[in-house]
């Protein structure tokens, strides 16, 4: 992959909407040689969950940059995946994962059951740990009829309003049937692509999180094929409220993969998801946000930063001053920019796995 000239890195980046996020120094770093997670104990179960949240700017980025969010309610759609005890609300305080998806995907991307040992939210479910799967405001069963009505501050705003509602226990489940919702005591934030972004700016400004987890985020020095990502999206964005990611099937397979199974390729650009407008826009004012101060994530919150070595979008070499002083890298060397679907997705797991129960 072609790599841009120096003097072209951050201007582009500036366009691009990528973030400066957190990394370890080189020796805390390693390759994919971690061990995958241990043996699977727990029943799991799932729920649908729906949370009222207001799609309103945080305030930074409308300043930078504008945000035409519609500071409406809107029902936004999760799934509750968990050990069964968990879900169902009979083993007392837990932590939340909530997890967050990337520009061009959605929640199937973190519970594919399709292909159940690639289904992160069940394979993590099994050893113990319980997952909010989000639908985005704008994508998937979280619908909004104008793309241009959101941006990613809002995202990250909306994101916070997860967080705080998780541990107030202020949700409702989408059966209808009822009955009391959980209290969060701990909620860690996972994202993938933009979603590391958007989790980085939440966790920036809500001090109840945990931790985080920072899956391909963006990074300052995007490959060519980023950039042309990007043109793509503009120019459709001119005549929509909503821009394919990816010009074809074959595109976003090329972004995301590296080496996931073929099924899982297909299946995947088969449930892909169009991006808000809003969210193509807004996408530099987020990544200024993201290095002012306000935008930087606590230096006492621990964060796990995972990367691909054969990401299509950001090379892995690209290391960036810290966020947090308690930063670990992760980079896997069989990995695209799909980590939770590629061939190291076992030892991605294990690695959440152990950073989670240090926290």
């Amino acid at each position: 992959m072609r790599r841009l000239p120096a003097a072209l890195v951050l201007p582009l980046a500036l366009l691009l909407g990528t973030a400066t996020l957190a990394t370890a120094s080189p020796s805390a770093q390693a390759a994919d040689g971690v061990r995958a997670e241990r043996p699977a104990s727990q029943q799991v179960a799932s729920r649908g969950i729906v949370f009222d949240l207001v799609n309103a700017p945080y305030g930074l980025v409308e300043t930078l940059s504008g945000c035409p969010a519609d500071r409406r309610s809107h029902r936004v759609v999760a799934r509750l995946v968990g050990p069964r005890q968990v879900v169902r609300g009979r083993a007392g305080t837990s932590t939340a994962n909530v997890l967050v998806h990337d520009a061009g995907t959605g929640a199937w991307f973190w519970n594919l059951r399709s292909a159940p040992s690639l289904d992160y939210a069940t394979q993590l479910a099994r050893r113990g740990q319980t997952s909010v799967v989000l639908d985005r405001l704008g994508y998937g069963r979280s619908a909004l009829r104008d793309g241009k009505r959101t941006c990613l501050d809002a995202q990250a705003h909306m994101l916070g309003q997860v967080v705080q509602h998780l541990r107030a226990g202020k949700f409702t489940y989408a059966d209808g049937r009822g009955g009391s919702t959980q209290h969060f005591t701990k909620v860690v934030l996972q994202g993938h692509g933009t979603g590391a972004l958007l989790s980085q700016l939440a966790a920036a400004r809500y001090p109840a999180i945990a931790g985080v987890v920072l899956m391909s985020p963006p990074s300052t020095s995007p490959t060519s094929a980023a950039l042309g990502l990007l043109g793509q999206q503009g120019r459709a964005c001119l005549t929509a409220s909503f821009a394919p990611f990816g010009a074809s099937a074959t595109d976003f397979k090329n972004i995301l993969f590296a080496s996931a199974p073929r099924a899982v390729q297909n299946t995947a650009a088969a449930l892909r998801n169009s991006t808000p407008c809003g969210d193509v826009s807004s996408t530099a004012g987020a990544l200024l946000a993201s290095v002012l101060p306000t935008g930087t994530i606590p230096r006492d919150v621990p964060v796990l930063r995972l990367v691909g070595a054969r990401d299509a979008l950001f090379p892995r070499g690209d290391v960036h001053t810290g966020t947090s002083a308690r930063t670990t890298t992760r980079v896997f060397a069989r990995s695209g920019n799909a980590l939770p679907l590629e061939r190291d997705a076992a030892a991605v797991r294990g690695a959440v796995l152990r950073f989670l129960r240090t926290l």
